[in-house]
């Protein structure tokens, strides 16, 4: 195979793997009634934000950068199409604020992919953190969260517990991954 044919089959397959996880993260995104956040009240747990960074993690942080911008701002035109009254950083009723809060999900992909050369296994899916962290200043110039419950206890307890919750999914799903198809003979 040429060096072009070759460069050609690596950007598909790299093409492949960024809808395949879109797929995933818009299948996560809509399923709501799974996701209560059992410590603060009135929340959801953000479940859709491990994709990217499994993305991240088994294909690179650029992968896991684009899995998380397309997937966050396809639901947001799933959502709008649908005329889905979200209350989600990056859904429709943020009219024109997509992209600014599609941008910390889609950073903790870019971390993840990152960091998987730096640190074992485990902590770089604490990247989700990073996501989280970024997404509360959106959060306030939304008009969707307020300083006195970011200064909570609770809310941190929440945003700890999402994390943990995540970096076990996380540490779950590329480890299966990686001993069930990289692994095998060939």
């Amino acid at each position: 195979m040429s060096e072009s044919g070759a460069r050609s089959a690596h950007t598909t397959r790299i093409a492949v793997q960024v809808v395949l996880f879109v797929a995933v993260y818009l299948l996560l995104v809509n399923a709501r009634s799974e996701q209560i956040n059992p410590i603060l009240p009135g929340s959801r747990m953000a479940v859709e934000m491990v994709v990217p960074v499994i993305a991240g993690l088994l294909f690179g942080g650029w992968t896991g950068l684009a899995v998380g911008l397309l997937g966050a701002l396809a639901a947001a035109a799933v959502a709008t199409a649908w005329g889905l009254p979200e209350g989600e950083l990056f859904l429709a009723t943020l009219a024109g604020k997509q992209l600014l809060a599609a941008l910390p999900i889609a950073l903790s992909g870019l971390a993840a992919g990152w960091l998987r050369a730096l640190l074992p296994s485990p902590l770089p899916a604490g990247s989700l953190l990073l996501g989280h962290l970024l997404k509360i200043p959106i959060a306030l110039f939304a008009g969707q969260l307020t300083l006195g419950v970011v200064a909570g206890k609770l809310y941190w307890l929440g945003i700890a517990w999402e994390t943990l919750i995540g970096v076990a999914v996380v540490t779950a799903a590329t480890g299966i991954y990686r001993f069930g198809i990289e692994r095998r003979p060939s």
